[in-house]
């Protein structure tokens, strides 16, 4: 199997809230595709919860608008919490594609 430049990316969002960050997926990478994906050079990583993400989608913004408190479509910016944890979120996701080399693998 060949594959080229390719990042799997297992977000929290929609995992079990019942299992450890670091075990909502066991299931799933233990299954033998994934071994397959990840032997052939296949990045895995997992992407963070964000607790805010209802709120970002009403607003209408981009990620990177919502942590620099721009207004969306209801005219107002999204709550300090939030385009706080939002900056925090970008800041863990862009370490992790640092940290696994894909980040030249980006638009």
């Amino acid at each position: 199997m060949a594959f080229l430049a390719q990042i799997s990316i297992f977000s929290r969002q929609n995992g079990s809230r019942h299992k450890t960050p670091l075990g909502a997926f066991d299931k799933i990478l233990a299954r033998p595709e994934l071994i397959e994906m990840d032997g052939a050079g296949v990045k895995i990583m997992r992407m963070p919860r964000l607790n805010y993400m209802d709120q970002v989608r009403r607003t209408g913004l981009n990620f990177y608008d919502v942590a620099a408190g721009k207004r969306g479509k209801e005219g107002r910016p999204p709550d300090p919490l939030c385009q706080f944890e939002m900056r925090s979120w970008i800041k863990a996701l862009e370490r992790e594609f640092k940290e696994n080399d894909v980040v030249e693998w980006l638009p």
